[in-house]
């Protein structure tokens, strides 16, 4: 075999570019659309690709065909600004790395989960992916859910679909997929089911604090969840979820008492929307007091806990914090603060992502607008809105989801 013979079989099989570099070097001097394309064919997510240049992903991994870089977080780059409120919130991503072939199976696996939302037009059944321990390590299950919804004024709202029929039309295994071409990875056998349940939405740390954190009451018998800019109000404010509010806008909002902070100027979901769906803005009252304070409020007036809320994790860390049960925070006035492990990824019809994250936290009624956080090292970074209850959890949209749909930032 020639020489060249020999580099053009290494360039069918991936292992060298085609002048004959190592494949990390071709992506050196390749062009952002050779990049980008390079990229999706390993598999590496939206958010990666949308966020790494060839300079940062150089630093994340000298070889991208073994490790994967992906996104931690996004966190503000003029903090002291925000906390000041005067300037809206800058944020770059952050990033970390995994094994290529570990991340490949997790994306396999929303492959599936992606695949089964798409089968059914229809919020109220939803596929959640959730790892289960086993002799030998954790296995991945996706778990088809059809679900009803006990709204607060009692109603309760079911799918169109019994479980028999979704039962049918789901097989008990499938093969899910990741990266594209030649550096396609298939994951076989990965174990799907079907569950009913009902979601219940929900209406210590019932005090009066100035300026207003996240984990705060309001009189609306909700929680904050964080401070918040919106950049189409030009605003700051806080999220809460929309029921809290009515799922309305122009909703005054006070923190005790006649403690007017602002009123709801955004939302996520409506009434008939509120499966999948339930998060609001509130915008600060120009001439309040209570300015958005970036901390997590502790278990007496005034008093906060941690460093201050620096930002919000994106859906790569959500799905590898999934993937490990690893443990979060949540906390709300009628159950204190929590910890659990961020048990289940669920992937809201016409989402195109894993919008809603379920956190082991036997929540109750009061709860809802609380924050899912995790402490990064003395940063709190917020994971989610607490919303509803089901089972002996809790679950609620993921932050970057809200602040996708909404226009805002943490």
């Amino acid at each position: 075999m020639t020489r060249k013979d020999d580099i053009r079989e290494k360039v069918e099989n991936g292992e060298q570019g085609y002048s004959g570099r190592p494949f990390k070097n071709k992506l050196s001097c390749t062009g952002r659309r050779g990049f980008v394309k390079t990229l999706a064919s390993l598999g590496f997510s939206t958010a990666a690709i949308n966020n790494l240049t060839k300079e940062s992903l150089a630093q994340q991994t000298e070889d991208p065909e073994s490790t994967a870089a992906l996104v931690d977080s996004y966190i503000h780059t003029n903090h002291e600004q925000v906390v000041n409120n005067e300037a809206p919130p800058q944020r770059e991503a952050q990033y970390f790395t995994m094994p290529r072939d570990r991340w490949a199976q997790i994306q396999a696996v929303h492959d599936v989960q992606k695949k089964l939302t798409e089968e059914f037009d229809s919020d109220l059944i939803t596929a959640a992916v959730e790892w289960e321990s086993r002799r030998n390590g954790k296995s991945p299950v996706v778990t088809l859910e059809r679900k009803e919804i006990k709204r607060t004024n009692g109603e309760i709202v079911s799918p169109d679909v019994s479980a028999d029929e979704v039962r049918s039309r789901v097989p008990n295994k499938a093969e899910g997929k990741a990266g594209q071409g030649k550096f396609q990875k298939s994951v076989d056998n990965i174990s799907i089911r079907v569950e009913e349940n009902q979601m219940t939405e929900q209406s210590h740390y019932e005090y009066n604090y100035t300026p207003v954190p996240g984990g705060a009451a309001t009189e609306t018998h909700g929680i904050i969840t964080t401070p918040a800019y919106s950049y189409s109000d030009n605003a700051y404010g806080w999220v809460t979820v929309g029921h809290n509010v009515g799922f309305d806008t122009g909703v005054n909002v006070y923190q005790l008492g006649d403690n007017y902070i602002g009123s709801t100027t955004r939302l996520l979901g409506d009434p008939d929307d509120d499966a999948a769906k339930d998060g609001a803005f509130i915008a600060r009252d120009s001439q309040s007091e209570k300015y958005a304070g970036y901390k997590i409020a502790a278990d007496s007036p005034d008093t906060f806990d941690y460093n201050d809320v620096y930002g919000s994790v994106a859906e790569d860390r959500l799905k590898e914090l999934n993937s490990n049960n690893t443990l979060a925070l949540g906390q709300g006035i009628a159950t204190g603060r929590h910890t659990g492990e961020v048990e289940k990824l669920v992937n809201g019809t016409n989402a195109g992502t894993n919008s809603v994250v379920q956190l082991g936290w036997d929540t109750d009624g009061g709860d809802s607008g609380g924050p899912y956080f995790i402490n990064d090292n003395g940063l709190v970074k917020i994971i989610g809105i607490h919303a509803w209850g089901w089972g002996q959890s809790g679950r609620g949209n993921a932050m970057y989801y809200a602040e996708n749909k909404m226009n805002i930032s943490v």
